[in-house]
């Protein structure tokens, strides 16, 4: 089986922060990455408290360097990245990494058409997870 590493790609809610990192754990990764703002925020407490390696938002001019940070620092053959904003369970991870683990798949992505409401502008970060969907042309990625 391949070994995981998991990457929180920021969290402005410590609780969920903690919550994923305390499901995440479950899974028997290889470690856990966390992009925090800097070392004087609780992110960083909670992250250093549950044993994780941290990627300092501020060492890098732009955001999406630092996740390219976080993909260099990783040690696992799987890569999983979630947002820290939201709380997914054990099991809702699982269904992703299950299929690249097993090698019944190279690539999961997840259907987000839900999260872009009509009249609502939607972040960056989900504009552009619709539109790799779309230019895969993953059918089963849409509602």
């Amino acid at each position: 089986m391949k070994s995981l590493t998991v990457i929180i790609l920021y969290s402005e809610r410590e609780q969920i922060l903690e919550e994923s990192i305390q499901s995440i754990w479950k899974l028997n990764p290889l470690e856990i990455i966390i992009f925090v703002p800097n070392d004087r925020s609780n992110l960083y407490e909670i992250a250093k408290k549950h044993k994780c390696h941290i990627v300092f938002m501020d060492k890098y001019s732009k955001h999406y360097d630092g996740y390219g940070a976080c993909i260099k620092a990783a040690k696992g053959e799987v890569l999983l990245f979630l947002d820290g904003n939201f709380s997914l369970s054990t099991n809702e991870m699982q269904r992703f990494i299950g299929p690249i683990v097993t090698n019944q798949a190279d690539v999961v992505l997840n259907k987000i058409d839900k999260l872009i409401e009509i009249g609502k502008c939607p972040n960056m970060d989900i504009v552009w997870r619709k539109m790799l969907n779309e230019i895969l042309s993953r059918q089963d990625l849409k509602s």
